[in-house]
C-alpha cells in the first residue's frame, strides 16, 4: 500500500473512532462522567487494537495517545459549566 493510501486509511479509522467516541458520549446510560469517560476509552482503546491487528500494522494504535487527550478534553469542557474546572482541566492537559 502506497503512503498516501495508508495516510488516507489512517484518517479513515481515527474519523470513526471520533464518531464511535461521540455516539458513546451520548447513548451511554453511564451517569458518572468519570466513569462513562473510562467506558468510552476502553472501547475505543479495543477498537483501535482490533484495527491494528486486522491491519496487521501496530503502529495504528501509536496516534491513539496523541489524539486521545484532546478528545477528552472536549468532553470534560463539555460536561460542566463551571470555567475555573474548564481551565484546571486545560492546564493539566497541556502540562
Amino acid at each position: 500500500m502506497n503512503l498516501n493510501k495508508s495516510r488516507l486509511l489512517i484518517i479513515l479509522v481515527y474519523t470513526l473512532l471520533f464518531f464511535i467516541g461521540a455516539i458513546l458520549s451520548i447513548k451511554l446510560p453511564i451517569e458518572n462522567p468519570v466513569y462513562k469517560l473510562l467506558a468510552i476509552d476502553l472501547i475505543l482503546t479495543v477498537y483501535i487494537f482490533i484495527v491494528g491487528l486486522v491491519l496487521k500494522n501496530d503502529s495504528v494504535y501509536d496516534a491513539y495517545w496523541s489524539l486521545i487527550p484532546f478528545l477528552m478534553l472536549f468532553y470534560w469542557m463539555d460536561t460542566t459549566d463551571d470555567l475555573v474546572f474548564n481551565a484546571r482541566i486545560i492546564i493539566l492537559i497541556s502540562l
